[in-house]
Parts: C-alpha cells; sequence; structure tokens
C-alpha cells in the first residue's frame, strides 16, 4: 500500500510539473529560396523585419507552427524590403529585380498600405481605415501591369 501511495504521489507531483512548464519561444525563418543570391538577400531583409516587427514571440508549442503576417506587419516589412532594395541599387548599378523594382516604385508613391490589401490580403485582417483605393486603383492600372506579387519564406515560432 505504501508503494502505491508514494507511485500516485510521484505521478501527481510529475503532471504538476509537465503541466506548469513554461516554455521559451523561439522565432525561425523559413527561408529556402532558389532565388539568385541577391534577390535571396532582399526576401531575407524582408523576413527579418516581420521577426523585428513582431519582437519576441510569447505564445508556442512543441510543433513548430507558420505565423501568418498582421496587415500592418506586412505593410512594415514590405515598406523595409522596398527601403533596403533603393538603398542597395544605389551601390549597385546591376541590381535588377523585376518585383522590387515595382515594390520601390509603390513604396515612393505612397501606395503600400493599398498594395499589401489588394494584393496580399489575410483572411483574418479587417480592412483598415483610411485606404485610397480608388487613387490606387488608378495607379495601379498605368503602372504595375503584369504585376506578379510575390513572397518567399516565411516566419515560424517553436518551444525550445
Amino acid at each position: 500500500m505504501r508503494g502505491l501511495v508514494f507511485l500516485v504521489v510521484m505521478v501527481a507531483m510529475l503532471c504538476g510539473c509537465a503541466a506548469s512548464r513554461v516554455y521559451s519561444c523561439r522565432s525561425v525563418i523559413n527561408w529556402d529560396s532558389t532565388a539568385p543570391p541577391k534577390e535571396r538577400a532582399l526576401w531575407l531583409s524582408y523576413l527579418m523585419a516581420r521577426v523585428s516587427y513582431r519582437g519576441p514571440a510569447k505564445e508556442c508549442s512543441a510543433v513548430q507552427t507558420i505565423v501568418p503576417p498582421t496587415f500592418d506587419e506586412e505593410v512594415d516589412a514590405r515598406t523595409r524590403a522596398a527601403r533596403t532594395y533603393t538603398e542597395l541599387k544605389v551601390r549597385d548599378n546591376d541590381l535588377d529585380v523585376r518585383y522590387f523594382n515595382e515594390l520601390a516604385l509603390v513604396a515612393e508613391t505612397g501606395f503600400m498600405r493599398e498594395y499589401v490589401w489588394v494584393y496580399l490580403r489575410q483572411p483574418a485582417w479587417q480592412e483598415p481605415s483610411g485606404l485610397n483605393l480608388m487613387g490606387f486603383q488608378q495607379w495601379q492600372r498605368q503602372n504595375l501591369q503584369g504585376h506578379d506579387p510575390q513572397t518567399q519564406g516565411s516566419i515560424s515560432v517553436v518551444a525550445e
């Protein structure tokens, strides 16, 4: 009987420890691009901007989970990637990536919020206020003909 009581107490203690275990979370950049090296660097800057915007992950599990961006996070990350591209282009005349040329143009004209909403909208997003969709649509017809929106890579969180 004493052995059974000891076993029950030990199991209860172990279950209590396991239930109260606190994981520290880690963000993971899922970056598996077959793009040319300079373009890969641009996508890495986009993904790093997303991680930076989010800050440390507060909730996670032992299973690595892809985290979709929020609207503001996506606007921030695309804006930073466009800025990085523009800065690199000043130093490297051979840098010419169609997608980033177009993204930089979107950023220059102040339509990044509209661009993200129109081309990259996620089902969970609520339409933000203050979008100039009519103005963007007119501009888009002249400046983004044949545009192919892209995203390479993702962000995940996992318990350590």
